[in-house]
């Protein structure tokens, strides 16, 4: 608190200046916001292990960490808040697999699978089921930009930050570091998730041009590049080097870039080797 002023007075101050850019249930409001740890030692409180906890607090001590965190860019300084929908379904999953271990355990002490326990594990299974491809949508859907990932709630885009503003959810971060809250880049406009239709297509069109050149121009340089050293080099060992390390480095490559199958990896290398050869062949 600066001298001369109220606790009230220094926190409406604070707001102010904050109040440009932060919401209000994100400013620095003791009650949502935690505080840095005295640094005078203080009696420890004893501290149990997450795996004796029960199942509630032990799955939500698990997961917390990757449900809400805060991401800082060492660049700008600024901070942005993620909340994580796919750590809340990996959850979900784990809640599921108790559901339908207390069902496997209620038949292993009964003896016998009634038939209202057995109606109860098929309608888990089928979540279970569900939730699982939910998942592998959740990872077909993952990408490194937060703000165009559908299952990442950022501060950085307006509509997810004023939700949690709503929400009363509690940023991760230090009353000192929300004055470093990245300001949404989306405040005068706000957008909605995803892409509208004819974004998408234009953009899957500029990756699918830049893929093709990019295939070609490597193609290109893997035929070019072993053919111009064994011209200027036109004894035995070079051109036995050449090769083979051409043809590994091509056979590496199309299996850490490209999707193709094992089958057609192999058909792919047979082929370059198969031009390699008929070159030195021909120029010999």
């Amino acid at each position: 608190m600066r001298p001369g002023l109220s606790f009230a007075q220094d926190a409406a101050q604070e707001n102010h200046l904050l109040g440009n850019f932060i919401p209000a249930a994100l400013r620095p409001i003791p009650k949502f916001v935690p505080k840095r740890r005295s640094s005078r030692p203080q009696s420890a409180a004893p501290v149990v292990p997450v795996i004796d906890l029960e199942f509630p607090e032990r799955i939500f001590e698990t997961g917390k960490s990757e449900l809400l965190y805060s991401i800082p860019n060492r660049a700008t300084g600024k901070f942005k808040c993620v909340v994580n929908l796919a750590t809340l379904q990996r959850m979900n999953l784990h809640v599921l697999q108790k559901e339908i271990l207390d069902e496997v355990a209620s038949a292993l002490t009964l003896g016998r699978l009634e038939m209202a326990s057995s109606r109860r594990t098929r309608r888990l299974m089928q979540e279970y089921c569900d939730a699982l491809r939910n998942w592998d949508l959740m990872e077909e859907k993952r990408t490194l930009d937060f703000e165009k990932d559908p299952f990442k709630l950022v501060t950085s885009k307006a509509l997810d930050c004023k939700m949690m503003e709503e929400a009363e959810i509690a940023l991760p971060l230090h009353r000192e570091d929300l004055r470093n809250l990245r300001r949404p880049s989306d405040s005068a406009e706000p957008q909605l998730p995803g892409d509208s239709r004819a974004g998408i297509l234009q953009e899957r069109e500029a990756q699918a041009i830049v893929k093709r050149f990019g295939v070609a121009l490597v193609g290109g340089m893997a035929l070019l590049i072993p053919m111009i050293i064994m011209v200027l080099h036109k004894d035995l060992l070079t051109t036995l080097l050449v090769v083979s390390v051409s043809v590994i480095l091509f056979a590496v490559l199309v299996a850490i870039y490209s999707h193709q199958s094992s089958v057609d990896i192999l058909t792919l290398t047979a082929a370059y080797a198969a031009v390699l050869v008929v070159f030195v062949g021909s120029s010999s």
